[in-house]
């Protein structure tokens, strides 16, 4: 499980890296934009801040089908029978947008996500050991002295 997460984790990283190549590469295409240029006042540069992460999520929702990177499965009969058509259509789109959405988040998004993976590897070495422990203390049991 923890493996099929990692892989998971490392598609979105390398996801997430790609867009924000892309942002910067059209930063640098329009480096006087309303949208590259920090703002003085605070609510514009939240307003500012916000429509980048939109963009973001947008660059990221056109990356992620021609990268063929799917998060959201979808049944290989129903793709091969092509009778529900709309329904692969709409898996597609959420796979885009969720994708996106993902990829978009950003540095904080990631450090929490690393976060959450080191607290799971920890929890499954405490197991590792805690069932060595047992497995040695059947092994060689503890005999009280004579």
């Amino acid at each position: 499980m923890l493996d099929k997460v990692s892989t998971l984790v490392s598609t979105l990283l390398a996801l997430s890296l790609v867009v924000e190549r892309v942002v910067e590469m059209i930063k640098g295409f329009f480096p006087n934009a309303w949208l590259f240029l920090p703002k003085e006042n605070p609510t514009e540069e939240a307003r500012r801040c916000a429509a980048l992460r939109m963009f973001a999520f947008a660059v990221g929702s056109v990356v992620t089908p021609l990268s063929g990177i799917q998060l959201v499965t979808w049944s290989q009969n129903a793709r091969a029978s092509g009778s529900d058509q709309s329904a692969y259509l709409w898996h597609s789109v959420l796979n885009a947008l969720l994708s996106g959405l993902l990829a978009s988040g950003g540095s904080a998004f990631w450090n929490h996500i690393l976060d959450l993976l080191k607290a799971a590897k920890v929890k499954q070495e405490l197991k590792a050991q805690e069932a060595l422990s047992i497995v040695a203390s059947i092994r060689n049991p503890v005999r009280p002295l004579a």
